[in-house]
C-alpha cells in the first residue's frame, strides 16, 4: 500500500477516534466505552501498518482530544490506559507462556489502574462526595472492564485476520 494511502487511512482513523470521544460528551456514562472503542481503532492501525503508525494515531488523538473534547474523563481514560494498551498488548503477544503473559498484563494494568483511580479520586475530584471504600469497588469494576477489554482485543485480532484484512485489502488496493 502506498504511503499516502496509509497516511489517509490513519488520518481518517484519528477523525473517527475524535468523533467517538466527542460522543462521550453527550452521554458521560459512556466514557469508558468510548475510550475502549478508540483503543480498538488504534489496534486496527497496529494490525494493518505496525506499531509505528499505531503510536502516531495514538499521539495525534491524544494531543487533539486534549483541546477539542469537553469530556475530560473519557480523554483521560484513553490517554492513561485504553489508547496505550493496544500497543502494549501487541508487544506482549510475543510471549509464549500464557501464565507469565497474563501476569505481566495484570501487573501493567494494576499500575495503570492505581494511577488512574488515584488521580480521579484525589487530584481531579471527579468523585468528591464518595467514601474511601468506593475506591476499592471502583478498582474492582475497572479490573472486570480490563478483562472484557482484553478479550475484545483478542477476538478483534481473530476477526481481523479472518475477515477484515481481506475486505480492507480489496477496498484499498483498487
Amino acid at each position: 500500500m502506498k504511503k499516502t494511502s496509509r497516511l489517509a487511512f490513519c488520518a481518517m482513523s484519528c477523525a473517527i477516534s475524535l468523533s467517538i470521544l466527542f460522543f462521550a460528551s453527550f452521554f458521560s456514562i459512556l466514557s469508558i466505552a468510548t475510550a475502549q472503542i478508540c483503543g480498538l481503532v488504534v489496534f486496527l492501525i497496529i494490525l494493518m501498518y505496525g506499531v509505528k503508525y499505531g503510536a502516531y494515531v495514538y499521539l495525534i488523538v491524544v494531543i487533539s482530544s486534549m483541546f477539542i473534547i469537553p469530556n475530560k474523563e473519557a480523554v483521560f481514560l484513553y490517554i492513561c490506559f485504553f489508547g496505550i494498551y493496544p500497543i502494549i498488548y501487541y508487544k506482549l503477544n510475543n510471549i509464549k507462556n500464557k501464565i507469565f503473559k497474563m501476569f505481566v498484563k495484570l501487573s501493567i494494568f494494576s499500575i495503570f489502574a492505581f494511577i488512574i483511580n488515584y488521580i480521579f479520586f484525589y487530584f481531579l475530584s471527579f468523585y468528591e462526595n464518595i467514601k474511601n471504600y468506593i475506591f476499592f469497588i471502583y478498582s474492582f469494576c475497572f479490573f472486570v472492564i480490563f478483562f472484557i477489554y482484553d478479550i475484545c482485543i483478542a477476538r478483534f485480532t481473530i476477526y481481523y485476520n479472518i475477515t477484515l484484512k481481506n475486505i480492507l485489502k480489496k477496498f484499498f488496493h483498487k
